[in-house]
C-alpha cells in the first residue's frame, strides 16, 4: 500500500503491485517504492507504475538525487542504480552483506552512502568502497542535511555524524532510523519506543507516549517531526 498526505489528510493510492513495499522517496512529479521480490514501483506525478529491476531480492531502501539519478538497495548487498531510463546493477561483491538504506546528496558530489550489517559504506558513480568509521557495528538509518554532513543510527545505540570529522555517541537500544534537517537538529528513533534529538551540540532523550518500537523518522524542521513504527504506532 502507498499512501500520500495531501496537507490535511491521508489517502491510499493504486501502487500497482501486491508486493510489499519497504521503503519510498518521493519529490515532486517524481518517485520510486521498492519492495520484496525485487519490486519497483515509480511515480510520474499522477501515478504509480512498475519497473523492471532485474533482480528478485527483497529491496528495503531507495534515495534519488534527481530524477535520473537514484540508488536502490536490498538484501545480500543488492545496489541498483537509475540512470533516467532503467535500473543497473551496481557491482557490490565488496559487501556481501544485507543493505539497509541509502542517501545521497550533491553536497557530496552525487556521493551515496549505504548502511549495512557490516558498516557503512560510499558508492561513488560505480565504485563501492568502505568507510572506515570510529565504531563499526551494524547500521541501518541513514541522512544527510544540506551541508552534506552524513548521519547513521545502529544497533546498541551507535550514533555517527561524518562532517569534518566523525563523531560518534553510543546510545541506547538499538536506533533504527535518522533524520536531519540542518547540522544542528537531527533525531533518531528505535526500539521501546525510544527518541533522541541533537540540537548543535549534544543528543538528549526525548519524552514519549508509548514504547512501542519506531521504525522510521522524518521532520520539516526543529519543532515539526514524525516517527513511525510498528502495529501503526504514529506520534
Amino acid at each position: 500500500a502507498i499512501l500520500r498526505f495531501n496537507g490535511s489528510s491521508w489517502s491510499s493510492m493504486s501502487s500497482g503491485t501486491s508486493q510489499t513495499l519497504n521503503g519510498v522517496w518521493t519529490s515532486g512529479s517524481s518517485g520510486f517504492a521498492v519492495g520484496t521480490n525485487g519490486e519497483i514501483v515509480r511515480w510520474n506525478g499522477s501515478s504509480w507504475s512498475r519497473v523492471t529491476s532485474g533482480t528478485t531480492e527483497t529491496l528495503y531502501g531507495v534515495h534519488a538525487i534527481s530524477a535520473s539519478d537514484a540508488v536502490a538497495v536490498g538484501a545480500i548487498g543488492t545496489v541498483l542504480r537509475w540512470n533516467g531510463t532503467a535500473w543497473v546493477r551496481v557491482n557490490s561483491s565488496a559487501i556481501g552483506s544485507d543493505i539497509y538504506n541509502v542517501a545521497g546528496s550533491t553536497a557530496n558530489s552525487n556521493r551515496y552512502y549505504l548502511t549495512t550489517d557490516n558498516g557503512l559504506y560510499s558508492l561513488n558513480n560505480t565504485t563501492i568502497a568502505t568507510v572506515t568509521t570510529p565504531y563499526a557495528p551494524r547500521l541501518f538509518g541513514i541522512a544527510i542535511d544540506g551541508a552534506g554532513n552524513v548521519w547513521t543510527s545502529g544497533q546498541r545505540g551507535s550514533v555517527m555524524r561524518l562532517g569534518s570529522t566523525w563523531e560518534t555517541v553510543s546510545l541506547a537500544p538499538d536506533l533504527i532510523d535518522v533524520w536531519t534537517t540542518s547540522p544542528n537538529n537531527a533525531w533518531a528513533v528505535g526500539e521501546f519506543g525510544f527518541v533522541y534529538r541533537w540540537n548543535g551540540s549534544a543528543w538528549s532523550r526525548q519524552t514519549t507516549p508509548s514504547t512501542g518500537t519506531l521504525n522510521t523518522v522524518w521532520g520539516a524542521s526543529s519543532t515539526e517531526a514524525f516517527a513511525g513504527g510498528d502495529n501503526g504506532l504514529v506520534m
